[in-house]
């Protein structure tokens, strides 16, 4: 009886780990893209400085597509990096100017469950870039970008315009 417990409440722990996960990503304004072979993105735009900070960490691998993708639009052309704390896919990196061209990739960074270290947590090089997009490196569609691509802001699923703003700044 004990032990039935323990099963159920374990059980209950991971499905509510798993909501909150869902519920993680459900507040994000989204954008669908184009890449230049055609295929479509749908892009997560995290424009909050918590949601920036979250990223995708704590996102498991089933609850995020081949096709989707999460973007950090900075602003300006400072260098900038990521870490790979909590999370549960390997990621590509694409480095985007202000026109969401690609001015750098850095492919099959590592995932790392959890924060606890050893292992040491992934971070990725500094490129000088307006915005980060991350997408899964298993990616079918990720593994065709490449430098020097044009990525194209198609739909904002939100009305938030929030790339298209950043994109005219």
């Amino acid at each position: 009886m004990k032990n039935s417990l323990m099963t159920i409440g374990m059980a209950l722990s991971v499905f509510s780990t798993l909501v909150a996960q869902a519920a993680v990503l459900a507040h994000i304004p989204r954008q669908t893209m184009k890449t230049p072979q055609g295929e479509q993105l749908d892009i997560f735009v995290a424009t909050t400085y918590e949601d920036q900070k979250t990223g995708l960490s704590g996102i498991a691998s089933k609850d995020f597509a081949a096709h989707q993708g999460m973007m950090f639009i900075y602003g300006g052309n400072e260098p900038h990096r990521v870490w790979m704390p909590d999370t549960y896919f390997d990621l590509d990196i694409f480095f985007l100017d202000e026109k969401f061209k690609v001015l750098d990739i850095h492919r099959k960074m590592k995932a790392h469950p959890g924060r606890n270290t050893p292992p040491e947590i992934m971070i990725s090089k500094e490129v000088p870039s307006f915005a980060i997009l991350e997408m899964r490196a298993d990616s079918p569609i990720a593994k065709k970008i490449k430098k020097g691509d044009q990525l194209k802001v198609v739909e904002d699923k939100n009305g938030t315009q929030s790339a298209k703003k950043s994109n005219q700044k």
